[in-house]
């Protein structure tokens, strides 16, 4: 156990939700986020305090499973994230249901299951979203809706946590990653 603050980083092993994992340990717990057993664990064993949580986020049940031993926490960072998109013309519903699946309802679907843990804690979720939660170009209409629904939801749990659990939704621009 420790006495330091934890956070969970979901999208963990690459890109922004690495760099916020890495930059957190330095007062921080870190619970490393992601599905690839061996790329978390090879976190955890880089950072100071971490512990894995290995988990597919789109997986209802596995989602419970994992989140059902975290009763504290101080920061919940939603990093996690896929970039696919299409003409709307040309993106079937499988396209649509797997972007919105990724980066709103697992978003949604984590953040309820922990409420109660974040809640404990005074503690704050964090939406990593995109600049195209704001606007759209084409062929992108799909990322971007789910983006405008992420930030949807953010806003919405703002009002309601108000009080009890801090919330906010970043916008970084373009980003140098693999997505």
């Amino acid at each position: 156990m420790t006495n330091r603050p934890v956070a969970l980083v979901t999208g963990a092993t690459r890109g922004i939700g690495r760099a916020i994992a890495v930059e957190l340990s330095s007062t921080h717990r870190i619970l490393v986020g992601g599905r690839d057993a061996t790329r978390v664990g090879g976190l955890v064993a880089e950072l100071h305090d971490a512990a894995p949580f290995v988990c597919d986020l789109t997986d209802e049940g596995a989602l419970a499973t994992a989140s059902a031993g975290i009763g504290w926490l101080d920061v919940l960072v939603h990093s996690a994230g896929i970039g696919r998109s299409n003409d709307i013309g040309a993106a079937s519903r499988a396209l649509w249901r797997e972007v919105f699946e990724t980066n709103v309802f697992a978003v949604a679907d984590l953040t309820r299951l922990l409420l109660p843990a974040l809640e404990a804690a005074r503690g704050i979720v964090v939406a990593i979203n995109s600049g195209a939660g704001f606007f759209s170009s084409p062929g992108g209409g799909v990322y971007a809706g789910s983006k405008f629904a992420l930030r949807a939801l953010t806003d919405a749990l703002r009002e309601e946590m108000r009080g009890k659990v801090r919330v906010c939704s970043i916008h970084p621009g373009r980003t140098d990653t693999d997505m």
